[in-house]
């Protein structure tokens, strides 16, 4: 195999409960990987359709450039006021606005839970491929992002008064859980490309 000299980025992932770090690696691309037919196309697939649904759903907008991507990290860049906005949050009862934060936050976590099952997969065949880490991290900055949209909503809801802020936030506190754990991932994909790519 050739020997490829990764650039890595070393990004600060924080979540509710600590702090974490986790490696992102940077490579030239390899004409010869591009030609052939990749495998693990479940994570990538999968991957895509969890950015994309938080995006739709006014949750996150992802790390459009480069230089954007350390505060997409670290969730300085997620839309909180636009997911409001996407949820009616000021023209619809209370209630109502907590059933559509309790939706998609279980939706966020349990997507993301998913996800970790498919990267542990690919970790576990030894051979991640670039676009596994790339997709997979891509997936996190959604969640980090979706994370802090969930949050100022259940803290718009707790400020109104409604009764359902502490279920939420126990809510909440598994989709951290879940964070946590899927860094951990990340780390193990990207530490797995790297010697994949060193061998």
């Amino acid at each position: 195999m050739i020997s490829l000299r990764p650039l890595v980025l070393v990004t600060i992932l924080a979540s509710a409960a600590g702090g974490c770090a986790t490696v992102a690696v940077y490579e030239p691309v390899d004409a010869a990987e591009i030609t052939f037919a990749q495998p693990n196309s479940d994570l990538r697939n999968a991957a895509d359709e969890y950015c994309e649904g938080a995006r739709e759903r006014g949750l996150a907008r992802g790390a459009s450039t480069f230089g954007g991507l350390a505060g997409a990290l670290l969730g300085n860049e997620a839309p909180v006021d636009a997911y409001w906005e996407a949820i009616d949050g000021d023209s619809i009862p209370i209630q109502q606005s907590a059933l559509k934060v309790r939706e998609d936050l279980r939706q966020t976590t349990s997507g993301l839970q998913q996800l970790i099952g498919l990267a542990t997969a690919v970790v576990e065949t030894g051979q991640p491929g670039r676009t596994d880490v790339g997709k997979f991290e891509s997936a996190l900055i959604h969640a980090r992002q979706s994370r802090q949209s969930l949050s100022s909503a259940i803290k718009r809801i707790s400020d109104s008064g409604g009764r359902q802020s502490a279920g939420l936030m126990a809510d909440l506190g598994v989709l951290d859980n879940t964070i946590n754990e899927a860094v951990t991932i990340a780390d193990r994909l990207a530490e797995a490309r790297t010697s994949d790519s060193v061998a």
